[in-house]
């Protein structure tokens, strides 16, 4: 399962407007409006959420301190987003 910073192609330490370049480019390739392959709107719903997650500093900071419990085997799994395929849509990417 891909974490927010994955799914939007972001190091972790990626500034607020590298997140947001990073997410108007993959959104492009797979909101509903603008393509016409029905596989792609669970990578819209997962993109958005991501970016929601990592612009928000207040949201950030809990992702972050989730992820970090994770690695180091306390506090809650990371916030991950089981139906993401990291494999594009056929034409996009």
């Amino acid at each position: 399962m891909a974490t927010c910073y994955e799914l939007l192609g972001v190091d972790a330490d990626a500034d607020p407007g590298v997140i947001r370049s990073a997410y108007l480019e993959r959104i492009q390739k797979c909101h509903p409006d603008l393509t016409h392959d029905q596989g792609t709107g669970a990578q819209f719903r997962s993109l958005h959420e991501a970016f929601e997650t990592l612009v928000d500093p207040g949201k950030r900071a809990e992702y972050d301190r989730g992820l970090a419990g994770a690695t180091s085997g306390s506090g809650s799994p990371p916030a991950t987003y089981p139906g993401w395929d990291p494999s594009p849509p056929s034409g996009a990417w």
